[in-house]
């Protein structure tokens, strides 16, 4: 149980982090105006903006398959 329980925190986090990542990619032209959030990777152009959502593409893809493993009924209260 224990190691379910902190594999669940962890594929959270993933799912939470693409958020993170999806926001980013959509609000980049507009953050690159922003004084503070113009030096966020993605708005700064220090981290190529089709890359990142590849990656959270494939985060969330991944994240989704292993939580349906760990168990199905997880999977489907993570989304």
């Amino acid at each position: 149980m224990f190691y379910k329980t902190v594999v669940g925190f962890i594929l959270f986090c993933f799912v939470s982090s693409c958020v993170y990542i999806f926001n980013d990619f959509i609000d980049r032209e507009a953050d690159r105006n922003h004084p503070e959030k113009k030096h966020r990777p993605i708005a700064s152009g220090a981290l190529n903006a089709y890359f990142a959502l590849t990656f959270g593409t494939i985060l969330l893809s991944t994240s989704t398959v292993a939580s349906f493993v760990l168990n199905p009924i997880f999977c489907l209260t993570s989304r």
